[in-house]
């Protein structure tokens, strides 16, 4: 619900001062807690674009991309929020959360390898395909 009313206020601010307000990085994240991950990317980039050196902006589009699992693009936010603010520890941690899930996504094997790994596991069983020639 909290969500929600911050998307009203966004809103408001917005038709109050069309030009000027600067509720982007807000509005993203009220849209992405909501589940309108495409309307939250499109507001995360004007934010960005109206202020390219708020780290926070950075660290928002990150968080958005971790969640749709684009680890190497949001790897890149977070990296350019560290250039922007290098105290900031949100991004920081971010950043290591990143990189331990795109390690991780490295060790996990692909459809295809489970595919192989099922069928010699099913072989071995005597469960296979055992045609004979």
């Amino acid at each position: 619900m909290i969500y929600k009313e911050t998307l009203n206020i966004c809103r408001q601010a917005k038709e109050f001062n069309r030009v000027a307000h600067n509720t982007h990085m807000h509005w993203a994240f009220a849209e992405f807690k909501e589940g309108n991950i495409v309307k939250a990317i499109k507001k995360i980039r004007k934010g960005v674009q109206k202020q390219p050196l708020n780290a926070e902006c950075w660290i928002v589009w990150g968080l958005i991309l971790r969640s749709a699992g684009k680890y190497k693009s949001a790897r890149h936010k977070f990296e350019k929020a560290i250039k922007l603010n290098p105290k900031n520890e949100t991004a920081k941690l971010e950043l290591n959360l990143v990189n331990n899930l795109m390690h991780f996504d490295d060790l996990l094997p692909t459809d295809a390898q489970l595919k192989l790994s099922q069928e010699a596991y099913a072989q071995a069983l005597g469960l296979g395909d055992n045609r004979q020639s």
